[in-house]
């Protein structure tokens, strides 16, 4: 800017918006009496033939090419006009030096016409560039070096006497290509300090006094070229993830599939295959289907099968159990929810219908579903549609409802604890499922299995069981069903020091009415957990409504579930 307040010829610094920022000490001398009124004015009001249109456009040629030169005609006085030449250099991305050459004609000047002398121009450029921020350097005629500013000289090393001279190959020796014969390219080179710089250059040839000379400029991308290489590098990671991720997906929907295919299935008992032959049957519609049964028999296990052996086995398959959370929750989880619709919901989020789109939803212990929240799971399975909580929006669901139960909903249909027509939609196609004492015949081969799936994930080389033990398994009664003995054998997996498995069934087969509760012996905080436990199991886990254990405790919902929280009360201590 300097530079420009003390040239004698007329200059100026134009910001990108055509506004002049500076005049030089020639336009104060020539035009002293417009001098402070043309500062903070429009260079297009002084270009007769310029819009701002066109000087956008030129503005963008210049920050390519750094050099533009254009004939026109100016008028100072908003009157006269008179020819002149424009030269433009870009100083940075928002400012460039207007330099002026008043002619007698506006065509456009013949090499070596100038108004300038060679002398003054090549000063007057070696002035400007030397205080520009950007790489310039320039080659003459016999394609040697002519000039370099000093932002070049910093970025090459040394003083301009060791680069003068050199060819464009020499100054750029990692192009394959011939320099001065592209209009752009990317170039690196080590700083002088040693660290890798990048630069766009822009290749320009100049006609100045008759003689042919190339220009070359050059605007500093080294941080961008590092954010690419990263960008790149991030992007070949994410692929390297996803791909990853879609070959465990892969694998893991296999191992799912394989795991819940019916055939996969082990009995020997043929009453079993007949439930497994009411799966097969409806498993590729799209009926609803309840499945019943006590504790333990493997509900989910069937309606896995169900999803597996359906045409949405590759969709999503979803589980809710209705009596792990309280009404409130369950409305959220089932539905969704938007932001704001009750405190805490500081996002929206898609509830289980949503998430088993075009899949299957397994709702397990129906039961116990909060009367009030029957009529809108009624709604959702007659018109597969909902509203999130808080929300207006009607969202479309397709969704295959399995629901579970170890419950008898006909009782509680008489009871009114359960919708009638709730109940009536979902039992289409009602499956029951097998307590194991109704097919023993399962219950060594399912021993046997459990051995092996156990001792195979504790590291263990267990090869047989005792066949007294075996004998006793077959025997007992088994109120908890396959999970029950399941247990059994991982409890004994557990035990086993050798390679011959021995069952203890008297943990298990221990009456309850034995138990004594040592009162003396017990803390009021143990007591209270414990009195929680008995009520939860009379009521099947359930804790609120009608028939929950909160009720039978006399005291609110919320407040059993935070003492449940508190005692730290597992689901296995009651169910």
């Amino acid at each position: 800017m300097e530079f420009c307040e003390q040239l004698s010829s007329l200059g100026m610094v134009v910001t990108n918006k055509a506004v002049i920022h500076t005049l030089s000490k020639g336009f104060q001398e020539r035009y002293s009496t417009r001098f402070r009124e043309w500062l903070g004015s429009s260079w297009i009001g002084m270009d007769a033939n310029l819009s701002a249109l066109e000087w956008r456009t030129k503005w963008q040629t210049l920050q390519q090419e750094k050099i533009l030169s254009y004939a026109t005609s100016i008028s100072f006085d908003g009157q006269q006009l008179q020819p002149a030449i424009v030269y433009l250099f870009a100083i940075s991305a928002d400012r460039a030096f207007l330099l002026l050459e008043l002619r007698e004609s506006a065509a456009a000047p013949k090499p070596g016409q100038s108004g300038f002398s060679r002398l003054q121009c090549a000063q007057i450029a070696q002035q400007f560039l030397d205080q520009a921020d950007h790489f310039f350097v320039w080659f003459n005629d016999h394609r040697q070096l002519c000039y370099a500013n000093k932002a070049a000289l910093k970025l090459l090393g040394g003083s301009f006497r060791q680069w003068r001279n050199r060819s464009p190959e020499e100054v750029f020796p990692l192009l394959e290509e011939d320099p001065l014969a592209a209009n752009q390219l990317t170039y690196s080179l080590l700083h002088a300090g040693g660290e890798r710089v990048y630069l766009l250059l822009s290749i320009k040839p100049l006609h100045l006094g008759g003689k042919q000379y190339w220009g070359v400029s050059g605007y500093d991308v080294t941080q961008a070229q590092v954010q690419a290489k990263r960008l790149s590098l991030c992007e070949e990671k994410v692929q390297q993830l996803s791909l990853r991720l879609s070959d465990q997906k892969r694998a893991h929907k296999e191992e799912i599939s394989e795991q819940y295919c019916i055939s996969n299935i082990i009995t020997l008992s043929p009453k079993y295959r007949k439930v497994l032959a009411q799966v097969a049957q409806v498993a590729n519609t799209h009926t609803s289907v309840l499945i019943l049964g006590e504790t333990g028999t493997g509900k989910e296990l069937l309606a896995r099968a169900i999803h597996q052996l359906s045409s949405r086995a590759n969709f999503p398959f979803i589980k809710l159990n209705c009596a792990a959370l309280s009404a409130s929750l369950i409305e959220s989880e089932l539905f969704g929810h938007e932001k704001g619709a009750f405190t805490g919901a500081y996002e929206r989020r898609r509830g289980r219908f949503e998430l088993a789109h075009g899949g299957t939803l397994f709702l397990d212990e129906i039961g116990e579903l909060p009367l009030e929240l029957q009529p809108k799971l009624l709604r959702v399975l007659q018109e597969q549609e909902l509203e999130r909580l808080g929300g207006t929006e009607t969202i479309k669901v397709d969704v295959r409802i399995v629901a579970a139960t170890n419950r008898v909903l006909e009782e509680m249909v008489k009871e009114g604890t359960f919708r009638s027509d709730l109940y009536y939609r979902l039992n289409v196609f009602p499956i029951f499922n097998l307590p194991l004492r109704q097919r023993p015949e399962d219950i060594k081969v399912l021993a046997h299995h459990f051995m092996s799936r156990f001792a195979k994930q504790q590291g263990k080389k267990i090869e047989r069981i005792d066949p007294a033990d075996l004998e006793a398994l077959t025997k007992y009664h088994f109120p908890g069903n396959v999970r029950e003995l399941e247990n059994i054998i991982e409890r004994a997996v557990v035990l086993c020091p050798g390679n011959t498995l021995r069952i203890s069934l008297e943990p298990a087969s221990a009456p309850q009415a034995t138990q004594q509760y040592p009162y003396e012996f017990l803390s009021l905080q143990e007591l209270e957990r414990q009195h929680i436990i008995r009520a939860l199991k009379k009521t099947h886990g359930r804790v609120s409504g009608i028939h929950g254990a909160a009720r039978l405790l006399g005291i609110n919902d919320n407040t059993l579930a935070a003492k449940i929280r508190k005692h730290k009360i597992e689901k296995t201590e009651y169910l």
